[in-house]
């Protein structure tokens, strides 16, 4: 038995100006398995905009014919957070228990801020060198 998924569009997420990459990974693979076309990918990528993106479109890229990549490429350029790394780790490495935080609530905070410093994937894994 086969299944036909007949509008793709609603695999896309919306984009709210967090997690760019992930937004972008998700909408390009979901492309491939409609045959979107380039100028479908950006007038998809506008009707997937809310909150900050949206804003942000509206007040800089609205009334410009760009296409996918340009139009992906500013998105990333202007919503992305650098990592720095030097800030994250003193962050990290400066992290002590309180004097009434119990043991389980301050690992739990560390693991929270290693998390935020070394990204999820790397903690859970045990990856940090």
């Amino acid at each position: 038995m086969s299944y036909k998924l007949e509008n793709k569009l609603f695999l896309a997420k919306i984009f709210n100006g967090e997690n760019a990459e992930e937004f972008f990974t998700v909408l390009e693979n979901t492309a491939l398995l409609g045959n979107w076309s380039e100028i479908q990918l950006a007038a998809i990528t506008t009707l997937k905009l809310e909150g900050r993106a949206r804003r942000f479109f509206e007040s800089s890229l609205k009334g410009k014919n760009l296409g996918y990549q340009p139009l992906k490429a500013r998105f990333i350029g202007q919503l992305f957070k650098p990592v720095n790394l030097a800030s994250d780790f003193s962050q990290f490495s400066t992290t002590v228990q309180l004097p009434s935080e119990r043991v389980r609530d301050f690992a739990s905070r560390l693991e929270e801020v290693a998390q935020k410093s070394f990204g999820k994937e790397s903690v859970d894994t045990g990856d940090i060198s």
